[in-house]
């Protein structure tokens, strides 16, 4: 069970600075809608395009 919680912790990790650099990169009207999305999905955030 350690080393599931373990994965679950890194793939939240990875996925928040994956977010983060798309959120630099792309500076557009869109960056609030992926702020929005980030908020609410936090696991996900690639999930809306």
């Amino acid at each position: 069970m350690a080393s599931v919680r373990l994965v679950a912790t890194v793939v939240v990790t990875v996925a928040v600075v994956i977010s983060q650099q798309v959120v630099d990169a792309h500076l557009t009207s869109g960056s609030n809608r992926s702020l929005r999305s980030l908020g609410r999905a936090k696991a996900r955030p690639l999930t809306k395009r």
